[in-house]
């Protein structure tokens, strides 16, 4: 009886730590980091091209791996705060367009390491364009969030601005 009631209460006490565990990596896998690290954002060739405000997003790590979703999907792992017209400082009407992405799958995540590199160029659909095409500002400052999987800053602002450019044959005449 009190054998049962011992392998009872281990059962009940493993399948409690089993549960407090859920996520946590026990026997670490060998192509992981060790350890978890700082990742680092830059932006680069930002631009208003339609509706969409368009940007390369670059993410590194330092001091261990950094793991994210390669996807970037807008408003779940890049996400919009804030938009400001550049000239005036005026706030943005921007809209803040909702995905509801499936869950991220082994093949779609990243594992950085130290000194590695992961770019992707990210169309972010921000401006709703009137017809008479006074919708879209030419030049924005917006900030945004990135979110990441596992990182020891997992939540990264970073800001973009973006210009729109006019064709030269365009010059703003009818």
């Amino acid at each position: 009886m009190r054998v049962k009631i011992a392998g009872l209460a281990l059962m009940f006490s493993v399948a409690g730590c089993a549960k407090w565990m859920d996520g946590y990596v026990l026997f670490p896998d060998p192509e992981r980091p060790a350890s978890v690290g700082i990742a680092h954002v830059e932006v680069d060739r930002a631009s208003i091209t339609g509706i969409d405000l368009d940007f390369r997003l670059l993410i590194g790590a330092t001091d261990g791996g950094v793991l994210l979703d390669r996807r970037l999907v807008p408003n779940y792992s890049v996400e919009i705060k804030d938009a400001h017209d550049c000239d005036g400082g005026q706030r943005g009407n921007y809209v803040v367009v909702d995905y509801f992405p499936k869950s991220p799958s082994t093949s779609s995540m990243v594992d950085l390491r130290p000194g590695e590199w992961f770019g992707k160029d990210v169309h972010f659909p921000l401006f709703l364009e009137r017809e008479d095409g006074g919708g879209v500002p030419d030049c924005v400052d917006a900030t945004f969030t990135l979110h990441l999987a596992n990182a020891l800053n997992p939540h990264i602002p970073f800001q973009v601005r973006g210009y729109r450019f006019v064709s030269e044959g365009d010059a703003g005449q009818p």
